[in-house]
């Protein structure tokens, strides 16, 4: 399976390479990537599919998996009040 994806990816690299997007497509680019994250918390992928998703959002998203210091010391400044 992983012989067949990377085959795969060398056939599409070149085209992906030249695509730019317009900001409509970003935009519903940013709408899937939402809903299968909606889906993922929902349980809708397993174990293998969901680390594939994840590999997939980390090269497309910058800073994906990251973790967000400042939300996370913002939220516990507000629990601390």
């Amino acid at each position: 399976m992983a012989e067949t994806q990377e085959k795969a990816q060398e056939v599409l690299t070149p085209i992906y390479e030249e695509m730019t997007f317009s900001a409509t497509q970003v935009k519903s680019i940013d709408v899937l990537v939402r809903g299968i994250q909606v889906a993922q918390r929902r349980g809708a992928f397993n174990l293998q599919e969901s680390s594939s998703l994840n590999e997939a959002f980390k090269e497309i998203i910058p800073g994906y998996g990251e973790a967000p210091v400042q939300a996370e010391t913002a939220g516990e400044e507000a629990l601390a009040s």
